[in-house]
């Protein structure tokens, strides 16, 4: 029998890990961190699905929540809608299945961890490198959250270092089919997602330019020419497809980097994406990689890293701006955290063991490291997955057995995006401010249904003149609430144009009505939300 190389062993593992990480409450209603993305790219798949890939144009994508001022089907500019694609591709074939699409990001997710743990043993044939590398971004929160979620970071991250890794083949070997799938991919990633541009900088700078005119390389940077002409011409397309400004087109703002709050947004964004003693590592692995570790300064894996780091430096100052919105814009730096996690975690297991003369020491420090990165990453991890918003799926059941098919939502916004994947419904992007656009909303746009999520109460004030005309015109349906400690706390109100409603009718509904109950699951307890229905 051949000898079982245990190497490869761990490796299964590893991916089998981070499998069980990223697929906890995969079929789990879209209520969470980030919902309103989900529904984003769920509802521009099934709008795909239903309406076809080609109605508004060549891969014109429709989501659920244009602006009352936006075009009325929801088409809108967008980066290369790749995975709203693939998911209407899916649920034209096996319905519109919410855990099935969050497969999908899974297993991009998986097949990332397999590609990093290429690129690093390819580029430093240091397997321990590589394994470690591979087993961080296993458990590195943003990795994981965002490893099941139905956005574009997963595909993305994917298509981009599996270019990277061809890249590296092609450096030495420039056959068609490394051709093929360093560039392909690469380019598919960034127009997937364009802040994922920032892989092309350590590319540029390691470019075999002196290679230029030779018969082996000119028709293949003929190729790559033509690929960066159809990537131009889509971003023209895209841009021209709405009047609606992209926010990937906003302007700079520079000013944001001397603000005191973002630094400490992008500190909070640290606990959760990477947790505090991760950041700390990744620190120590930049001072190693300069100062102590011994590597040629001009061999390709030191030069292609070091650009990585000096164009992510670049990139963050370009991406301020969006870097203080979501954590998730950081998706791009994590092939350069765990790389330089694991470097430092060998790098101090190493020097601490030969300081105390035991060779079996390293390895038991790397292990001690790993656990408490692996204790701090759970916690991070649940941290995003408790971040819940109740309700949004109860009101939009309530929905898809009530509403007209023409009919539409007006809507809190926010993070309440995930009524309109489970009522499969339209909605505005947010509760109009005036009556007038309420009135607008409903005459022109059959927006009758009116949903009122917790932060959004303020407006039934009857001293607001909106809250006035709702409490005159909007008759209540469905009321979400919690109980604690024996008071009543109001999580959202669904109401429908035609009646009335007032806090006595809401009491009087309490004492005649049936109460429902909702269980959420947290990954330490489970919340209950009390709802009612007035039919």
């Amino acid at each position: 029998m051949k000898k079982v190389d245990y190497r490869y062993i761990f490796l299964i593992l590893i991916l089998i890990f981070g499998f069980y990480l990223r697929v906890y409450h995969i079929d789990y209603p879209v209520v969470g961190y980030h919902n309103w993305k989900e529904t984003h790219y769920l509802t521009e798949g099934r709008n795909f699905a239903e309406f076809g890939f080609f109605e508004d144009g060549f891969f014109v994508p429709r989501w659920n929540y244009p602006t009352l001022n936006d075009h009325s089907t929801g088409i809108h500019t967008d980066s290369f809608p790749l995975t709203s694609i693939i998911l209407g591709g899916l649920f034209k074939i096996f319905g519109n299945n919410l855990t099935l699409a969050r497969m999908i990001s899974v297993l991009f997710s998986i097949g990332t961890i397999l590609i990093i743990f290429l690129i690093i043993k390819k580029l430093f044939k240091r397997y321990d490198l590589a394994i470690i590398s591979a087993f961080i971004f296993a458990i590195n929160p943003l990795g994981v959250f965002f490893g099941r979620q139905v956005q574009l970071l997963s595909y993305s991250l994917f298509f981009c270092l599996l270019g990277i890794l061809y890249y590296l083949k092609w450096i030495k070997n420039p056959s068609w089919k490394n051709t093929f799938l360093f560039s392909i991919p690469l380019i598919l990633g960034i127009l997937t997602k364009y802040s994922f541009v920032l892989f092309v900088f350590p590319i540029l700078m390691t470019y075999p330019y002196r290679n230029l005119k030779s018969k082996k390389y000119l028709d293949k940077n003929i190729f790559f020419i033509f690929l960066g002409i159809l990537s131009l011409i889509w971003f023209k397309y895209s841009s021209s497809i709405s009047q609606e400004i992209s926010e990937q087109f906003k302007i700079i703002d520079f000013g944001v980097l001397i603000n005191l709050e973002f630094w400490s947004i992008l500190y909070l964004f640290a606990k959760d994406n990477y947790t505090l003693i991760g950041t700390l590592f990744f620190i120590l692995g930049v001072f190693f990689w300069f100062f102590i570790v011994n590597l040629n300064r001009k061999s390709f894996p030191y030069k292609f890293f070091s650009f990585y780091l000096i164009g992510s430096v670049i990139w963050f100052v370009f991406m301020s701006q969006k870097l203080q919105g979501h954590n998730y814009h950081q998706y791009p730096l994590l092939l350069l955290f765990v790389f330089f996690v694991s470097l430092s975690i060998i790098s101090l297991a190493t020097f601490i063991s030969k300081l105390f003369d035991i060779k079996k020491l390293k390895n038991l420090l790397i292990l001690i490291c790993l656990l408490l990165l692996l204790n701090s990453s759970i916690e991070s991890k649940n941290r995003m997955f408790d971040t819940q918003f109740v309700g949004l799926d109860v009101a939009g059941e309530y929905l898809i057995n009530h509403k007209l098919p023409s009919e539409r939502v007006m809507h809190s916004s926010h993070q309440a995006y995930g009524l309109l994947w489970h009522g499969d419904i339209m909605g505005t992007k947010g509760i109009p401010d005036s009556v007038e656009k309420m009135e607008y909303a409903r005459s022109e746009l059959n927006a009758n249904w009116l949903f009122v999520y917790n932060w959004d109460l303020n407006i039934l004030q009857e001293t607001n003149p909106l809250g006035i005309y709702i409490r005159d015109n909007y008759e209540l349906k469905q009321f979400g609430f919690k109980i604690e400690n024996d008071t009543l706390i109001p999580i959202y109100f669904l109401m429908k144009y035609g009646g009335s409603f007032s806090e006595e009718k809401i009491n009087s509904n309490l004492h005649n009505q049936e109460i429902q109950e909702k269980k959420y699951e947290f990954s330490n307890r489970e919340e209950v939300l009390n709802y009612i229905n007035l039919e």
